[in-house]
């Protein structure tokens, strides 16, 4: 309902104005709606009060809200508080406390007393308690004792303890120190995650330096770089990581003079354009070296090796005279050697002789071997007395003496000796058995000289020729005939033993078993 008003008239009592009872009735519809609105219809009230939409022109000021009890501004939708000049003033029994601006947008929060705080408060545990404050004294955002500014989470935060600021990051505290410290100093910690300020020490020990992610470098722009072991027999260890396997690939082992352990089986040894060099010292105050140098580049035809022996040895020189023991060359080129011992080959390891390597002397594991591999001779001279051929040096085998006979032994008992006529045999001649053996004289007879018999080497084991070879002719005295020993004969069956002889004009049979004598009967052909 809009206000209602009361005429007045244009003057008193006029009989323009309103009545008594209409005006009356216009009063009294007026506080009903202001109790209505207000309160319950019968008295005021602000608890509940809901204001209609009203538009307040000028400057519109509500200056007194009596009531015992809180005033409440409720809204079923938003609470808007719209200044067209862009500063919301609040005050306290009309002195400005503070004012909202809004400034290109920027929004601004400014007291209006000097010097006076904007302070923020939170209800922890039933408790007001401060949790910042921004000093209009400093200017300064102060955070009061053991209260945190988190970044992201409870793992990492500032705040102070009242002493000093305490630093957290990765749930790990660190307490700063609250007094600076000295120049060049650094900060380290206890471990406990206290910090504190520390004097850099250049000889800081290295048992106290712990493993890191990243490269390390220890330069300087003057003087030496040193590394000292000084504790006693302490060695130098350098380790890294093979993959994923840890290595220690170089020692210097103080207890066996700084000795040079490398554990790797590879050294190389580069350079800036020089040829290579390594120099050993000799033990008196390094007065002498022997350097070992790589050859120069011309001098390659492919990388090489140097093979050393595998037992305590001495290297010999090029241009030096040496003695060389049990060593193996390889296709040596000799122009003049002396042995002074002997010269060793291994089984099947041949002496060369010759351009086309003719002449072969080796041992094959069994037996010793000297061959003519070639298309010539195999040729044995001397100048000398003879040649012989001996078991050790007490039994000859075989001698063949110059301008003498060739004698060849069998057990050191010599059988077969040439001379000036002939051959001399001491013992019989025979074939291997199965063989025949073949004497035989080219323009002559075959004569067997001196007082012996030429007998079989056993009784009645041999044949005088064959059926496909026999004798032509047989020149001889008596027959005796005799098949006593081995067989019978192929007529009766028995045996006998006979001797034909010749007489002057007869031949006679004689009967060796019974002494019987019979004459053959001849005829005369004529």
């Amino acid at each position: 309902m809009a206000k209602q008003s009361i005429s007045l008239g244009s003057s008193a009592n006029d009989g323009t104005g309103t009545t008594l009872r209409a005006g009356g009735d216009l009063i009294n519809d007026n506080f009903n709606e202001i109790y209505n609105l207000i309160g319950d219809g019968t008295d005021l009230s602000l608890t509940g009060l809901t204001l209609p939409t009203a538009t307040l022109s000028g400057n519109a000021t509500i200056t007194s809200i009596v009531s015992s009890s809180a005033f409440t501004i409720d809204a079923a939708n938003n609470i808007n508080l719209d200044s067209d000049t862009g500063q919301i003033i609040i005050k306290d029994g009309g002195t400005t406390i503070a004012s909202l601006l809004n400034s290109s947008t920027d929004f601004i929060i400014e007291t209006a007393t000097s010097d006076k705080d904007i302070i923020f408060k939170v209800n922890d545990g039933g408790s007001s308690t401060e949790v910042m404050r921004i000093d209009g004294d400093v200017p300064a955002v102060l955070l009061p004792q053991n209260v945190e500014m988190r970044f992201t989470d409870s793992q990492e935060s500032i705040k102070s303890d009242g002493s000093n600021l305490i630093l957290k990051s990765g749930n790990q505290a660190y307490t700063i120190p609250a007094t600076d410290g000295s120049a060049d100093q650094f900060l380290k910690t206890n471990g406990s995650g206290v910090l504190s300020f520390a004097t850099v020490n250049t000889t800081t020990a290295f048992d106290d330096v712990t493993a890191g992610d990243a490269a390390v470098n220890v330069t300087t722009t003057a003087g030496n770089i040193t590394i000292d072991a000084q504790g006693s027999d302490t060695d130098i260890i350098f380790k890294g990581t093979d993959g994923s396997s840890d290595i220690t690939p170089m020692t210097i082992d103080m207890s066996d003079a700084g000795a040079l352990l490398l554990t790797g089986g590879k050294i190389d040894l580069k350079n800036s354009g020089a040829q290579s060099v390594i120099r050993f010292y000799c033990e008196s105050s390094n007065a002498h070296y022997a350097e070992i140098k790589a050859p120069a580049h011309s001098d390659f035809s492919g990388d090489i090796t140097l093979t050393l022996p595998a037992t305590t040895d001495t290297l010999v020189g090029k241009t030096t005279t040496d003695t060389l023991t049990n060593k193996t060359l390889t296709s040596p080129a000799l122009n003049t050697a002396t042995v002074g011992t002997s010269i060793s080959h291994a089984d099947n390891v041949k002496a060369l002789f010759g351009t086309g390597n003719d002449l072969e002397i080796f041992h094959d594991g069994s037996n010793s071997n000297i061959s003519d591999v070639g298309t010539g001779k195999l040729v044995l001279r001397t100048d000398g007395t003879g040649v012989d051929i001996n078991k050790g040096s007490s039994e000859n085998i075989a001698k063949f003496i110059v301008d003498g006979a060739v004698e060849l032994y069998h057990d050191n008992s010599k059988k077969l000796e040439t001379t000036s006529t002939g051959v001399e045999v001491t013992g019989g001649v025979r074939s291997p058995s199965g063989s025949d053996l073949t004497i035989g004289r080219t323009g002559g007879a075959l004569m067997v000289a001196g007082g012996d018999a030429f007998v079989p080497t056993s009784d009645d084991a041999f044949d005088l020729g064959s059926a496909s070879a026999q004798w032509r002719d047989i020149y001889t005295g008596d027959i005796n005939l005799n098949n006593t020993k081995t067989r019978d004969n192929e007529v009766d069956g028995t045996r006998g033993s006979w001797t034909i002889q010749e007489g002057a004009d007869d031949l006679f049979l004689l009967n060796r078993l019974n002494g019987k004598k019979y004459k053959f009967k001849l005829e005369e052909i004529l």
